[in-house]
């Protein structure tokens, strides 16, 4: 008997002192339960010992890193393994969490600076979240306010920490439990953060884009409606439904303990690396973050991020697309990227790669409120028969893509998947392209109408309207009501429904006025 007592507690990950030997029963003091030894494994794979594992290593075991900017996964292995096993290292931004296995390693290396390459590290104890279902409501998306007795620049760095969303290392809790609701159907899955929390584009209250990378190959669509359904299981999650018609099938759901929204996929890593191209161009100048998170607030209050308008993403690549026609250009293309990457990466025949090191050989000098002018003017004048392409970095005629001889040959992939690899072909039809900078054959804004168009023109008009007129530090705050301003315009979530014959042009021009006798 005691032989195989002590099999069944090396099966634990949890140290000895929270398993006892009562006669014939083990007793786990994690989950407070007395179990016959012969039935101690059960309980060990059970969810609920299991979420307390969970909680207990990233209670004892867990600490929180800042600082990364330059170190990969093997250099901070490299680094904090000395100080005993890491059982694993999950990064996210420029942070990262480090489980050891035992908590004297974590008692080590917990307030101390550490230098890893380039980068200076500062590590603190892992605090888990705590939220109770009491409290399980969302505060209002809070109205920014504005002081404009502030400068320009002032004003955005304000506008921005009122904004953006910080969840910290409460995510890392999300991406375990995920992790853990699905390992049983998907053995070795990884729970991988991306989109708007990686890129740290994030608005409050959005959700957590999560891709599960599975090891043995990603399920097939069909397990969004099958397998998936483990998940409507499961305690550590509510508000579970699965969207199997969308372009890439996704699980929703919300995280009980943190509330917080998520989007799973399964599908593809395409998104990943695209939300770390996003962090690559952000890190490459300083004024594109804030100027991206005004851009997006303003475009939330205007409801232009919704499935008919603008996904947060295809924002983000027309304003990286704007950058890159600036004379000195503040954005490289993707494309130079890519030449200058010295490792190769495909997804789905799509190439990901891109340098990690880049230095821009001018410095533009514009201001922030320059930068914001400009990106209203640029796309109240753009010629929509052209593609916005952040990969070639220029636009250029959407009619080369009805005759593939005529696109250029850095645009070969293309024309490979589309001949070779059955891959559809852009979708041109629509009345904004936008060319996703690594799938090449994705239209960002597959959704928009002519009218749609018109209006977006129009609101981009009004808006550099209002910066030519109005002084520097009663900007923003006018930008950024012009909702209020004109309720008749932006009513019923922007749809226009008004029943009139006024031409837009006119109608415009009836706006503006009113706007001047304010």
């Amino acid at each position: 008997m005691q032989k195989q007592e002590i099999s069944y507690l090396t099966m634990a990950t949890i140290p000895n002192e929270y398993i006892e030997i009562i006669d014939k029963n083990m007793k786990c003091k994690l989950c407070n339960v007395i179990t016959p030894a012969n039935n101690f494994d059960n309980h060990l794979k059970g969810r609920k010992h299991q979420n307390k594992e969970i909680e207990y290593e990233l209670k004892n075991c867990t600490v929180f890193v800042r600082g990364i900017y330059s170190c990969t996964k093997e250099d901070l292995e490299n680094t904090f393994s000395e100080f005993g096993e890491i059982k694993n290292i999950t990064l996210f931004k420029k942070n990262c969490t480090i489980c050891f296995k035992e908590n004297t390693s974590k008692q080590k290396v917990i307030n101390q600076n550490f230098k890893c390459k380039r980068d200076s590290l500062h590590v603190s104890d892992y605090k888990v979240y705590n939220s109770h279902d009491s409290k399980d409501i969302k505060e209002k998306d809070s109205i920014v306010k504005i002081n404009t007795a502030l400068d320009f620049d002032t004003q955005i760095n304000s506008i921005v920490e009122q904004v953006k969303e910080d969840r910290g290392h409460n995510i890392m809790e999300v991406l375990l439990d995920i992790k853990s609701i699905f390992e049983p159907v998907l053995p070795g899955v990884q729970a991988v953060l991306f989109g708007s929390n990686l890129s740290g584009l994030a608005l409050k209250n959005s959700d957590i884009d999560i891709f599960m990378e599975c090891p043995g190959g990603q399920p097939d669509s069909d397990f969004v409606m099958n397998k998936a359904k483990i998940v409507f299981r499961s305690s550590l999650v509510k508000n579970v439904s699965r969207i199997r018609n969308a372009r890439v099938p996704i699980v929703k759901l919300c995280h009980k303990k943190t509330n917080f929204d998520c989007d799973i996929s399964f599908k593809t890593k395409l998104g990943f690396y695209n939300s770390k191209l996003i962090q690559f161009y952000l890190g490459l100048d300083r004024r594109i973050k804030p100027l991206l998170l005004v851009l997006k607030y303003w475009c939330k209050m205007l409801k232009l991020l919704t499935t008919r308008w603008f996904s947060n993403y295809a924002l983000t690549m027309m304003f990286i697309f704007y950058l890159q026609q600036l004379e000195p250009q503040i954005l490289p293309s993707v494309l130079e990227l890519q030449k200058a990457a010295k490792v190769q990466r495909f997804v789905d025949n799509w190439n990901c790669s891109f340098a990690e090191e880049w230095i821009q050989p001018a410095y533009n000098t514009s201001s922030m409120k320059d930068l914001l002018l400009g990106f209203f003017k640029y796309y109240s004048e753009f010629d929509y028969d052209y593609v916005i392409s952040p990969f070639l970095g220029k636009p250029f005629p959407v009619l080369y893509f009805k005759n593939l001889d005529l696109l250029p040959a850095s645009m070969n992939l293309y024309k490979e998947n589309i001949k070779l690899n059955d891959k559809k072909p852009f979708q041109n039809e629509y009345s904004i392209k936008i060319q996703d900078p690594f799938e090449l054959q994705f239209n960002l804004a597959s959704i928009m109408s002519s009218k749609d168009l018109i209006l977006f023109k129009r609101v981009c008009s009004i808006t550099c309207d209002i910066f030519l007129n109005k002084e520097d530090n009663c900007i923003l705050d006018s930008v950024l009501n012009l909702d209020k301003m004109f309720p008749e315009y932006f009513r019923q979530n922007f749809k226009f429904q008004i029943k009139f014959n006024l031409k837009f042009e006119i109608l415009s021009k009836i706006l503006w006025e009113h706007f001047i006798k304010i």
